[in-house]
């Protein structure tokens, strides 16, 4: 049971990774096949680790730059309201 469990677990983060349902039903495939396919298993699993890594990065770069206008336009609010308050 506890097995079932962890197994359930790793598929719905390899899901949570964006793995296509194609790509997870071949590593349960291959796990299925035991140690002769471990190899196999790894190199699909690196595959995947690097697309989700290309992925994150790109995530990242974009927060960045949302980081970056959130910033600017804090300032712009900051610089008129500061402009409003000395006119009073």
């Amino acid at each position: 049971m506890a097995a079932d469990l962890a197994w359930t677990a790793f598929l719905l983060r390899l899901r949570t990774t964006g793995m296509p349902i194609r790509g997870m039903s071949a590593f349960a495939k291959l796990r299925r096949g035991g140690e002769a396919t471990v190899r196999e298993r790894l190199e699909l699993l690196r595959r995947h680790q690097a697309q989700v890594r290309r992925e994150y990065e790109a995530v990242m770069r974009s927060l960045d730059a949302i980081d970056n206008k959130i910033a600017h336009c804090e300032r712009l609010v900051e610089e008129r309201d500061g402009d409003s308050g000395r006119e009073a």
